[in-house]
């Protein structure tokens, strides 16, 4: 897909990705394959919970093989080999994990529907803005199919942690 190519490159390029594409449009390859594209030990990605964790351990599994991915990882605790930790926004959310992204210190993070930080007041919004500027070289790609409802200000931020200078 070129869409996937394009961001794939892109993210390398500007060491980080916002990406906006239509349900279908290849989010979740694209989520898989970046701890590829960065060399990265310690993925991070961040999924909605319910439906969606089901969605991406059926996705990885059917594109394990053919994209060579790596592994999937639900337990939190780092990995001999590199993985890619799946944790969701609820997880996040939770007051326990308030320093979650500083201990398990991800040399990627991918937030897949990031339309899910639009509210600047949340705590999921919060604590990745912490860990951004105290990382500011760690990778930040995001994704959605609808970065915004009303304006730009909903996703501004998470636009400059993913691009920097290139936003």
């Amino acid at each position: 897909n070129l869409v996937q190519t394009i961001a794939l490159c892109e993210a390398w390029d500007r060491n980080g990705l916002f990406l906006q594409c239509p349900m279908g449009g290849g989010k979740t390859l694209c989520s898989l394959l970046l701890p590829t594209v960065f060399s990265a030990k310690r993925a991070l990605l961040v999924i909605p919970g319910g439906s969606a964790v089901e969605k991406t351990i059926v996705d990885w599994k059917d594109l394990r093989t053919p994209w060579n991915l790596l592994l999937l990882n639900f337990t939190l605790k780092p990995t001999k080999e590199p993985s890619i930790t799946v944790v969701t926004y609820e997880f996040l959310q939770q007051e326990e994990n308030a320093n979650f992204l500083f201990e398990f210190n991800p040399d990627l993070v991918i937030f897949d529907e990031s339309h899910r930080m639009k509210n600047h007041r949340a705590s999921v919004h919060r604590r990745a803005k912490r860990f951004k500027e105290e990382n500011e070289k760690v990778p930040f790609c995001l994704m959605s199919g609808t970065p915004a409802k009303r304006s730009i200000n909903d996703f501004a931020p998470s636009l400059k942690w993913a691009l920097g200078k290139f936003c």
